[in-house]
């Protein structure tokens, strides 16, 4: 029932009255004065509006120098288990592509068959790499005092999956490659019209103009969207997490720039060798992506919080 706030003209006590009984005769109940109630529009209640978290504008300074911090504390329990998905990556994908790739020299259609059946087995390789990296680099960052030694982890706290966290993070990957895919398509088609004309003078803008939209939409997205792979281990695959992602990234924006920036080239430089240095560089991304989230919304990193003990100070 919505009512109103009148005060008694008499005693001037402060009275609530119903809002039916606005323009109306009404009585004071503590000194029975008889008045005429005001008619006055009643306090209807508001919904509260439900307020988004705030998030911290961070530096990539401060992210470049947390995450060196963490490294340094924690790269033998980060780098090591990571061994374990680098083995599968190469048994899982690289060995069945280089037989593919014999394969198409003698048939062809042999080798897009297996390329197909190929696809969906390496995206859930590829999204294991990234869930053990990821879960790592949360595990680095929550060791406390406790864990200052650099001992490896327990391997069921991060070689197994867990359901809800992993197909969150299928998803991300899933829709990550997906867009990859067509981006990469629309730069062969462009390409491939621009081949059509005979002029070379006029294929070069083409050029040009296919390859900057192609990279500056892929810059854009992974500008925007890099927090998708740590808090995909933390909320669902909804909506809700590619908007806090947005949220986050907003006023980071060149923050997430220059860490999408460092991304592609490490991953590219990597990629010219062969990919030998993606095990290393690879979980060091990660743990940057992993400290730059904690530290814009807020989230404790344990690891960079610690005193050290009697026997860790230093004799003058």
């Amino acid at each position: 029932m919505t009512t109103f706030h009148q005060r008694c003209p008499s005693c001037q006590r402060e009275l609530e009255l119903p809002a039916e009984a606005a323009g109306k005769r009404a009585i004071c109940p503590a000194c029975e004065t008889e008045f005429v109630a005001q008619d006055r529009s009643p306090n209807v209640p508001v919904r509260p509006i439900k307020i988004p978290k705030t998030f911290r504008r961070i530096p990539i300074e401060t992210v470049l120098a947390e995450t060196r911090l963490v490294f340094t504390e924690r790269r033998r329990p980060l780098l090591l288990p990571f061994l374990l998905p680098t083995v599968i990556v190469f048994l899982g994908i690289l060995v069945p592509l280089v037989y593919l790739d014999g394969l198409a020299e003698r048939d062809g259609a042999a080798a897009i068959a297996g390329g197909v059946a190929l696809a969906p087995v390496a995206l859930l390789i590829l999204t294991y790499a990234l869930w053990v990296g990821i879960r790592l680099s949360q595990a680095v960052c929550d060791a406390g005092p406790d864990d200052r030694a650099p001992q490896p982890l327990r391997w069921t706290q991060w070689a197994i999956p867990q359901g809800r966290s992993f197909v969150a993070l299928l998803v991300v990957v899933t829709l990550a490659s997906a867009i990859a895919a067509l981006l990469i398509a629309a730069l062969v088609m462009a390409i491939r019209s621009a081949e059509t004309m005979p002029n070379l003078a006029a294929r070069i803008p083409i050029y040009v103009l296919a390859s900057s939209l192609v990279f500056g939409a892929g810059v854009f997205l992974l500008t925007r969207f890099w927090p998708l792979f740590p808090l995909s281990m933390r909320l669902d695959a909804s909506k809700r997490v590619f908007r806090v992602a947005w949220w986050m990234t907003g006023p980071n924006t060149m923050t997430s720039f220059l860490m999408t920036i460092i991304t592609m080239v490490v991953v590219g430089l990597c990629c010219v060798l062969f990919g030998v240095l993606l095990p290393i560089a690879l979980p060091i991304i990660l743990l940057m992506f992993v400290v730059a989230a904690r530290l814009i919304d807020g989230s404790p990193i344990a690891a960079l919080h610690w005193e050290p003990t009697a026997d860790e100070v230093a004799e003058p």
